[in-house]
This record gives structure tokens, C-alpha cells and sequence, in this order.
């Protein structure tokens, strides 16, 4: 399961957690073949920014339960204490600050993580990043209202005025030269900063996607979907990137769980209906019960939803199923790859379509 939607940090902030959160540069990587797969997914990373540091933890074998169940209050501190505490890294000093409070962190890389410092007095909010490996950092004097990872070396960050900038961030450096305590490396953490684009309000959710190109996709606190400056659609209560797909949920008048493929996210507007912004494209949709939310969704394509009465209830769209199957059938080098596929063409019900005279 994408663990994206757990939010751990907001059961625990009275025990000094600010802010978690799960690696952004998983997502750069091929994802690995199904042989190594169980192994490489039942490993469990997260960062969890506290009052003083920043604690690097691992978990394995927590796959199941995170794919089998969404994470209830009373569980979140129980899943951390699964949880085993690899490495503890001081927070950043900021030049120029006697000390500095963060708020929010994104992981880039192993060794880079974002942090969103907030404005004391005279002293301007902006981005730290971070360098793990030597403790050093640089402050870009740019407020980070809303983060998103673009790549290992590059993020966007949103201002209160709906103004984005794209941020580049390298490392220099002697990697073979140590100075100051054991272990810390003599590099320099240099951010470049350039405005992308401006959003017609602001948005509290960014998504970098590629088709190829660079576009982002924003969800205002108003439900509002915004693909780059384009409004793409309203009343939207959920919006994640799943694989090479757009998943978002329109709470309309007829609920919609709905997928847009990346390439035909610039020419929405001719695979949308204007008014509810609900995909016109063959089983790019499906019906779902009002006032449902995305919980999360697994490598076989099934998607969580969470309905008002609490309950969970598991779908598999079309969409999704059809690009887990082609991955078996095609990607697959496991033996038993055929016995897989028609089990699963079978429990789905995926038929060869027959043309008929």
C-alpha cells in the first residue's frame, strides 16, 4: 500500500512529534520485480520530525497490516512503537537564527530532507535543506506553505499568495575529506530557487507529475482540483497520483471515484464533463457513496475507501486491475506468473472481448 494518506503526527503532537513522513524518492525508483517485491515492500521507512531532532526509523513485515487496514487514532502509536529507531540526527542550525521551529519535512533523497521553517519575529519563514550525511544546510527565504518532491534534487513549494517555485538543491563536495566530528563529510548544500507558476488561489496539496513534461496538480482547502493554473474540476475531497494514473474523488450530487492517465491530463477538458469533472473515458470511473475518502491503495490495484459510517470498503477499478495484470503477464519472471494472471482475470472478472459480426 501507498502509505501516503497515514498521519501519524497528528495523533501524537503531544508527545513532541511535529510532522512525519514517508520517503518521496521510492517513487523515483523502478518498482522491483515481483520475486523481490514481498521483501523490498515489507520494509517500512519513515522520517518523524520532532521539538529536537529528526529520528530516521525502519519497520519490516508491517506491509500486511498497512495494506489489510487503514491506521485508526488509538493505532498510531502503536504502529510507531513497531517502529525501530535506525538513526537520530540533530535538527539544523539556520545562520542567523538562534533557533529555529519547523513545522513540515520532506524526505528527497537517503540523505537530503526539506524543512519547512517557520518566520520568529523579523526573522523571514522559508526552506532548509538539509544534508543528513554532514549536517550541513542551506535556507532559501521562500515560505513553504504546501511541499511536494519533484525529484531526489528538486521540490516545489507554495506560498500563502499561490505563487510556486521550483527549488534545486546540490550537494558539492569532497566526499573522501572529513572535518568537525567523526563522520560528517565536507560538503555544501547550495538551493536554487525559480517561480513555476502562480495558482488562482492557494492550494494546501501539490502533486508533481510528468507527461513528460513538468505539471502540477493542486487541491485547495475548498475542494477545488487545479491542473497547473486550469481548474480541472470541484468538490474534490481526494486527489493522489497512483502509479501513472490521477485518482480523486468527486463529492457531487452522484459521488465518483475517479482516474485520468498522466499524458491526457493536459487535454482534460476533452475527457471530462465541464460541469462535474467526472471522466467521460471507459472505465476511467465508478460510483461511490457520499462523503467517502481515499484511505490508500495496494500493487494489485485495489483502493481504499473509507465510508461516512466509519466502515472500509476495498475496490478494484478497471484501470488499475488491467495495469496490474499487464505487469504480471508481460513485466513478470516468475514461473507461476500464467496461474496468477487467470486467478486473477478470474476473482475480477476480466474477460477477452470478442468481436461479434
Amino acid at each position: 500500500m501507498y502509505p501516503a494518506s497515514l498521519d501519524c503526527a497528528a495523533h501524537l503532537a503531544h508527545d513532541g512529534i511535529v510532522a512525519c513522513c514517508f520517503p518521496s524518492f521510492r517513487q523515483w525508483a523502478p518498482p522491483p520485480p515481483l520475486t523481490a517485491r514481498t521483501a523490498a515492500c515489507n520494509t517500512v521507512s519513515l522520517l518523524l520530525l520532532t521539538n529536537r531532532r529528526l529520528l530516521l526509523l525502519r519497520a519490516a513485515d508491517r506491509f500486511r497490516a498497512l495494506a489489510d487496514a487503514a491506521l485508526a487514532s488509538r493505532q498510531a502509536l502503536e504502529l510507531l512503537q513497531s517502529f525501530a529507531v535506525e538513526r537520530a540526527v540533530p535538527l539544523p542550525r539556520v545562520p542567523g537564527r538562534s533557533a529555529a521551529q519547523f513545522s513540515k519535512c520532506l524526505w528527497l533523497s537517503e540523505r537530503l530532507v526539506v524543512l519547512d521553517c517557520c518566520q520568529q519575529g523579523d526573522d523571514p519563514a522559508g526552506a532548509v535543506c538539509f544534508d543528513l550525511e554532514s549536517g550541513n544546510c542551506a535556507f532559501l527565504p521562500h515560505p513553504c506553505c504546501a511541499l511536494c518532491a519533484v525529484s531526489e534534487t528538486e521540490f516545489c513549494c507554495e506560498a500563502r499568495t499561490g505563487e510556486v517555485a521550483l527549488v534545486h538543491v546540490e550537494i558539492t563536495g569532497e566526499e573522501d575529506a572529513f572535518c568537525g566530528p567523526v563522520g560528517a563529510l565536507s560538503s555544501v548544500v547550495a538551493a536554487t530557487a525559480s517561480t513555476l507558476l502562480t495558482l488562482p488561489q492557494f492550494c494546501e496539496a501539490l502533486t508533481a507529475v510528468h507527461t513528460p513534461e513538468l505539471h502540477l496538480v493542486s487541491r485547495s482547502a475548498k475542494g477545488k482540483l487545479f491542473f497547473d493554473a486550469s481548474l480541472l474540476c470541484s468538490n474534490v475531497v481526494s486527489a493522489v497520483p497512483v502509479q501513472s494514473l490521477l485518482l480523486y474523488i468527486v463529492n457531487d450530487v452522484v459521488p465518483h471515484l475517479c482516474l485520468l492517465p498522466f499524458p491526457q491530463l493536459p487535454l482534460f477538458s476533452q475527457f471530462t464533463q465541464p460541469i462535474t469533472g467526472v471522466p467521460t473515458l471507459a472505465l476511467a470511473s465508478r460510483a461511490l457513496e457520499r462523503g467517502s475518502v481515499y484511505v490508500g491503495c495496494g500493487d494489485d490495484g485495489r483502493v481504499v475507501v473509507q465510508l461516512p459510517r466509519g466502515n472500509l470498503e476495498t475496490v478494484y477499478p478497471r484501470l488499475l486491475a488491467c495495469a496490474h495484470l499487464k505487469y504480471v503477464v508481460f513485466d513478470s519472471e516468475v514461473p507461476a506468473r500464467w496461474r496468477e494472471a487467470v486467478e486473477f482475470m478470474r476473482r475480477q472478472r476480466i474477460r477477452e472481448r470478442r468481436e461479434t459480426a
